[in-house]
């Protein structure tokens, strides 16, 4: 009798052993994620442009790689290579971060993106077309030298920011930083997104940027308004530049889309005001899940200026 009890407590024993082993949470692989995307052009002069030009065009190139080097910590690096038309013809280092995520918490250090045009970004989803407004108006950057601090409240994120203020091309240190706080709602299952984000940046007059947005991602209808508003520019007192964008696309087919995007931006410079505009439209086709091309018509409007209009092929490519 005790060895048929023995016997049983040891198999018992080693059921446990062997279960326990199996519902144990794996051991932790560090690993890492190598990625890449291309942002390129045709274009071709449509009209206000004497002699009519064209050419092609890569705008973008990025390679970036992601290690996951503990559970709760990650390390980022991006490469970003401009068009031969910037004004600075090297690469930079869009990111080298690395970022604490926890829960509902996400902290990051390094250079990074900023949140100033991430929501718009992702609602429009055409950056290879035509870039966020903040960013095409050159009213903040896409990335920038400090830290960030984003909690999420059920529908609510909150993110919070310090930096350097320069931009990812200029990462000196000085004693100007861009403070920015903002804060987004996900409404109809992530289908309403609506931001509030409002950014100060200390050095003699300070410049201050006030954003809004709201945006709808539809399984066929997409569509978007942003106004924004900058005040101090350059930390010029009563210098002021702002304005409204406003974009919509329709999905015809799963490969097919069209799009249309209207921009207008009013400065006032010095006691003069001027208002410009810039309205685009195109159709889209997904050629696969990492190739995307658009057949797509900008045309400028600039205030007491003569309007040009280009055609464009573009296309998207990641890997």
């Amino acid at each position: 009798m005790k060895r048929t009890l023995i016997t049983l407590a040891a198999i018992a024993l080693a059921g446990i052993a062997a279960h326990s082993q199996e519902t144990a949470a794996p051991e932790f692989k560090p690993s890492g994620k190598l990625d890449g995307r291309l942002f390129a052009h045709y274009y071709n002069s449509l009209e206000g442009v004497d002699p009519t030009v064209s050419g092609f065009q890569m705008e973008r190139a990025y390679l970036g790689y992601t290690y996951q080097v503990a559970p709760e910590w990650t390390a980022r690096v991006l490469l970003d290579i401009g068009d031969k038309n910037d004004l600075n013809r090297y690469a930079f280092y869009k990111n080298a971060a690395f970022f604490y995520s926890k829960n509902d918490l996400k902290i990051g250090f390094g250079i990074q993106n900023t949140q100033s045009m991430t929501v718009q970004e992702k609602v429009w989803n055409r950056r290879y077309v035509f870039k966020a407004y903040i960013d095409e108006n050159k009213l903040g950057h896409t990335a920038d030298l400090g830290i960030t601090a984003q909690y999420k409240l059920g529908q609510i994120t909150i993110d919070g920011a310090i930096f350097n203020g320069e931009g990812y091309k200029k990462v000196q240190s000085d004693n100007t930083y861009r403070a920015a706080l903002g804060m987004t709602a996900s409404l109809m299952d992530e289908k309403l997104l609506v931001r509030v984000g409002d950014e100060y940046e200390t050095k003699g007059n300070a410049q201050n940027l006030l954003t809004l947005f709201a945006g709808y991602q539809g399984d066929k209808l997409t569509g978007g308004i942003e106004y924004n508003r900058q005040t101090n520019v350059a930390h010029v007192e009563d210098n002021t530049t702002g304005g409204v964008s406003a974009f919509a696309a329709f999905a015809v087919s799963d490969k097919v889309a069209l799009f249309a995007r209207v921009d207008q931006i009013e400065k006032e410079i010095s006691q003069v005001t001027t208002t410009d505009y810039t309205v685009l439209g195109g159709m889209e086709y997904t050629f696969s899940k990492n190739l995307r091309g658009a057949l797509n018509v900008h045309r400028y409007e600039y205030d007491g200026g003569t309007a040009t209009m280009f055609g464009y092929a573009s296309f998207d490519v990641k890997f």
